[in-house]
């Protein structure tokens, strides 16, 4: 059996400093997508459907950059760190400019899916470097970086595109990629815990581990949840009698509790131990699924949306650092992102199909899918804690 390598030591503050705010500038159509399409969809007069395969072409192209970085953790080595986010920002900056300028919706798309690719290939290292460390802490504030940008920038979307042209955008995001290449030389060369099992002449797992699968399907399982949920949230408001008007009020204001619970997790890390935080953050996320199934909030729609997003990112940061507990490989730690995107972006496609004037059967999904996830970051864990008794004896 493959032993393990040490625990690795964590980065310094700049390099961390410097993977958040390149993974932020990555992440920013992602973050911003439900604005983004609508501002490009006005523009460039696309239809629903439309909209629709331009969200799948970004969203798929960063699934596809991080799943390639993951799965081919050798060449990663061989370029290092560096030049492997370095490629992926240039990928990035030129299809962002490729945008400004092409013509037709099919080639369009293919440029769209590309510069997803450039985005997922940062991220992808983005999250191995948050992992070598508190991941529960640094992953709640690159999350309090991605939605106090993403907060901020939808404010001036309808306004640069009515002045300038929805390809200022483009621009804004080329050139922000472009500027992020001076944070390149501050990240890491390679990953601490590979040196350390080098310095040791040990070899680190090439490949992910059943307890890391098992991890990993678990980040799938709840986001395809958080997804069915949360990308329904404004209809079932609206259809609960709520004013469209205030709903959309409300959920920018459930954004500030995303925020919020990103800061508590920056500010008690894992005092209280990764497990119990997470396991509390489960109980908190499914008490506001199955308020929203039984009772169908309306004066209590706000304090229940709230709980509820705030769980999310609660839960999100500790299932994080407990992925990477019973599997310390980057690529467990790069597969995390791919599996919170494929969920965010499956989970909405299948609970459409389920949409019922009182929602119960989306918020169902939700809940099973969700407690389906705690049943599988516990499983990893038992299973992990086997593999060690077996390595041991």
């Amino acid at each position: 059996m493959t032993p393990y390598a040490p625990a690795p030591a964590a980065h310094s503050r700049l390099a961390v400093a410097a993977a958040i705010l390149m993974g932020v500038v990555a992440a920013f159509v992602s973050n911003t997508l439900p604005a983004f399409l609508s501002v490009l969809g006005r523009a460039r007069g696309l239809s629903e459907s439309q909209a629709g395969l331009c969200a799948m072409a970004d969203l798929g192209g960063i699934a596809l950059g991080v799943t390639a970085c993951a799965l081919l953790p050798a060449l990663v080595q061989r370029l290092g760190w560096r030049m492997t986010v370095a490629s992926g920002a240039m990928i990035l900056i030129a299809a962002n400019l490729a945008s400004i300028v092409i013509t037709g919706f099919a080639p369009y798309l293919a440029i769209r899916l590309l510069a997803g690719c450039g985005s997922g290939i940062i991220i992808a290292i983005v999250y191995a470097i948050l992992a070598e460390g508190d991941g529960a802490r640094a992953l709640a504030i690159y999350n309090i970086g991605q939605l106090g940008c993403a907060a901020f920038a939808v404010q001036f979307f309808n306004t640069l595109a009515d002045t300038y042209g929805v390809s200022v955008l483009f621009a804004i995001i080329a050139g922000l990629s472009a500027a992020s290449l001076a944070l390149v030389p501050f990240l890491p060369r390679e990953s601490t815990r590979e040196m350390a099992a080098e310095a040791q002449h040990s070899h680190a797992p090439e490949t992910i581990s059943p307890a890391g699968w098992t991890g990993i399907a678990a980040v799938f399982a709840m986001f395809f949840g958080v997804g069915s949920v949360y990308g329904f949230l404004a209809y079932m408001g609206a259809a609960w009698g709520l004013d469209a008007a205030a709903v959309e009020g409300d959920i920018s204001l459930v954004l500030l509790a995303g925020m919020a619970a990103a800061g508590l997790v920056t500010l008690i890390g894992s005092r209280f131990g990764y497990q119990r935080s997470m396991v509390f953050g489960f109980g908190l996320l499914l008490l506001a699924i199955a308020v929203l199934i039984v009772f169908k909030p309306v004066g209590g729609f706000l304090a229940t949306a709230a709980m509820f997003y705030f769980a999310v990112n609660f839960t999100m940061a500790y299932q994080f650092e407990a992925v990477t507990e019973v599997d310390p490989s980057s690529s467990a730690a790069m597969l995390v992102s791919g599996a919170t995107l494929g969920g965010v972006a499956t989970g909405p496609a299948v609970a459409g199909y389920l949409v019922t004037r009182d929602f119960v059967f989306v918020n169902a999904t939700g809940f099973i899918a969700c407690t389906l996830s705690l049943v599988l970051i516990l499983l990893a864990q038992t299973i992990h804690a086997k593999a060690q008794q077996t390595a041991g004896t």
